[in-house]
This record gives structure tokens, sequence and C-alpha cells, in this order.
């Protein structure tokens, strides 16, 4: 069985001035290599996943669905079946804490957001069961004369048809969980926090043989509003994404050929690099990465965080802007 593990870089990067005397100076820019630091498995098992994270102004959020039972940075035992998680890492990648998300059957968690006061608002679905009802109603005493074992009802399993929602203090505790019955299996991606107390939910939702998006609210005391069904856009994904930092860029981007602004950049084989650039255009610094982009998010603390899928599972580098 294939281990999803979790590995952490820290790159320091130098910006250097911009005048004219000292663009004459700097030497060309080369792409350096990022090398692993801490690898660590998220709770034991293949089918382990990250969908989302989130920064703060101390810790890497990251959120999603967990099969193991605990013991890398998801140590909480498991609850039964699949379950969401939510895990909180400072800077350096160590573990702060974590929490598993959902009841003895299965969950999965998708998105996460934060609202004003800090808390967790952890996005998600769970499976609904639901028992067939007898018509008419059985009698309370039945008569069996031949004395015939009858077997229970078995509950039916409708799917990912409960739309969750976890509400999860900034220390790590549940603090509530809200929940909707949809009308189909549905696939929550997304939830954003408008600033003040208002939360936006989107995903996919099955509409008979076809699927379609959606869309809700979901207000500070959870209350969902109604579902609204539209026809589905598929989006395609980016090939290069740029994140603003500060006055600069960086472009991330998965590549196979030269760079313009770095001549000794000659790849035997497609490569994920990240290039960082000046308000003008000019090349500040670029590393390159192994693995696939899964995510990539910038705040001037820590800097430029990315999550990329490994064979043996996921990477997470830090490349921190270094005073110069």
């Amino acid at each position: 069985m294939r281990v999803r593990t979790l590995s952490i870089a820290l790159i320091g990067c130098v910006i250097v001035g911009s005048s004219s005397a000292a663009s004459a100076a700097i030497k060309p820019v080369k792409v350096i290599a990022v090398k692993p630091l801490k690898i660590a498995t998220l709770a034991g098992a293949s089918g382990d996943d990250i969908s989302a994270a989130l920064l703060t102004n101390a810790a890497i959020v990251l959120v999603g669905t967990v099969e193991g039972n605990g013991g890398g940075w998801v140590t909480t035992p498991t609850l039964g079946g699949t379950d969401g998680f939510i895990t909180d890492l400072d800077f350096s990648g160590t573990h702060l804490w974590d929490l598993r998300l959902g009841t003895t059957g299965d969950e999965i968690a998708t998105d996460v957001a934060k609202d004003s006061l800090g808390s967790f608002w952890v996005l998600g679905a769970a499976n609904s069961l639901t028992s067939p009802s007898a018509s008419p109603a059985p009698s309370t005493t039945p008569l069996n004369p031949d004395g015939i074992s009858i077997d229970p009802t078995t509950a039916a399993n409708l799917g990912l048809t409960q739309l969750t929602v976890w509400k999860v203090s900034r220390a790590g505790q549940l603090l509530a969980t809200y929940s909707l019955l949809a009308p189909a299996v549905i696939n929550p991606q997304h939830i954003r926090f408008d600033g003040s107390a208002n939360f936006t939910i989107t995903g996919q939702i099955a509409a008979g043989a076809s699927t379609k998006n959606f869309s809700l609210s979901l207000d500070a005391s959870g209350s969902f509003g109604t579902i609204v069904q539209s026809k589905l856009v598929v989006t395609k994904p980016l090939s290069t994404l740029v994140l603003a930092a500060g006055i600069n860029n960086w472009r991330i981007f998965t590549s196979s050929s030269a760079i313009s602004g770095i001549p000794s950049w000659a790849p035997k084989k497609a490569t994920l690099v990240a290039v960082s650039y000046s308000k003008a255009g000019r090349v500040l610094t670029a590393n390159s990465f192994t693995g696939k982009l899964r995510y990539a998010l910038w705040a001037r603390t820590p800097g430029l965080v990315l999550i990329t899928e490994q064979s043996t599972g996921f990477g997470l580098t830090i490349v921190a802007p270094l005073a110069g």
C-alpha cells in the first residue's frame, strides 16, 4: 500500500535593489533546486489526500480526507470510514494540532475559509443513510407461527448527499457542525467568506444523468440558503499561476525549455518552477521543484508556499524572502 507523505523545504531568497548601478553588478539568476527538509505521513493510508490549504499569520492550515488511523500529521484516531481533517502547522512545518471531522460513516473535507474572529469553516460532505418505511406499518406483535427468522431492514446508502460545514476554533476545537440534505449527490468545492458574516458555497451536484453547478449561502449562525443550480461550466486549469507578492509577483508553471532572463536554465524534462519577477519584469529569483503543483499561496510571512503531489505523497515548500 502506497503511503502518502508530506515533504517540507525552506529556501531563502534575496531581493536585490533595482538601481541602475546595482543592476549592472547583478549576476545572472540561476534556478535553485529545492530539497525537502522534513518528511511526514498524514495518517498512513494510500487514500489520504489534501484538498485545500490556507495561511494565517502564524500557521499553515491543511484540510482534506484521510483513511488511515493516524500517526503522522493527522494524529487523532479514526472516527470510522473516511474522515475529513484539519491540521495546523507552524512555519517550520511542525505539527501543532489536528482534528478529525465526521462520524462513523464516510465524510470528505474539500475546502476551508477563516472568518473575522479567526475560526475555520471547513466545507465537506457526508454519506446519508435512510431506512425504507414499511407500508402498512408492521404490527408491534407480528404473527409468526413457524418462528421464521426475519432479516433486519438495512439502511440504504444514498451517497454523499449531505452538505456539511464544520466550525473549528483557532485552537482546534470543534465548535459546531451544520448540515443540509441535498436533493442529489453533491460535490461541494469552495467556501468563501465575505468579510462580514456570510459565506458562499459552490460546487457541483448531480442532476439526473448530468451534472450542474450549484451555489448557496451560509450565515454565521449556521443557516443555509436555498441551493441554486446552474449550467455546468468547466474551467480549464491555468498553465501559469500568477501570485502577487507585494510590488513583485511569482509565476509558477511547468517548464520544459528555456526561460527568458535565465540563460543557464536547460531542463532535461518538464519541471515545476517558480520565478519571482519585479514590477518591471526583471527576474529576481527562481526555484525548481519535483512533483506536480496542487496549491500555491503567498503572504509576507512566511513567503511563497507550494503544495505539490509527489510519487510518495505531498511536498510542502516554503520559499521565504530574506533581508538583503
